[in-house]
């Protein structure tokens, strides 16, 4: 049952950045800086970050082609054009007999942002 650590999702999520984050350093010796409310790789220069971020431009062309700017028009470009989630109705679940071995999952690193 994941109810405890949905209701936890956003201290876990910062404990699991702050292990990456630590785990980084050890391996490949990075530093850090705390940018806004964002950690970011230190050296790295501030608009490196948003060149990269598709969805910043995204957003950004949308409220240059509406000819509006700040906060608000962020926040309406965003939802202008958001995809639409997926179907996410639940689907009936099938059982594996515990004698049956299941297939190995390979591990992924989510991003830090």
């Amino acid at each position: 049952d994941g109810s405890l650590l949905y209701r936890h999702a956003e201290a876990t999520d910062a404990v699991f950045k702050a292990a990456l984050r630590a785990e980084l350093t050890r391996l490949l010796g990075l530093s850090w800086t705390l940018r806004g409310e964002q950690w970011e790789i230190e050296g790295m220069p501030a608009g490196l970050c948003r060149r990269w971020s598709t969805r910043s431009i995204q957003l950004g062309d949308w409220m240059a082609e509406h000819g509006t700017s700040g906060g608000r028009a962020a926040q309406q470009a965003a939802y202008a054009t958001r995809k639409a989630k997926a179907d996410t109705a639940p689907t009936a679940r099938t059982s594996t007999p515990a004698s049956t071995p299941r297939p190995a999952t390979p591990a992924t690193c989510p991003s830090t942002s």
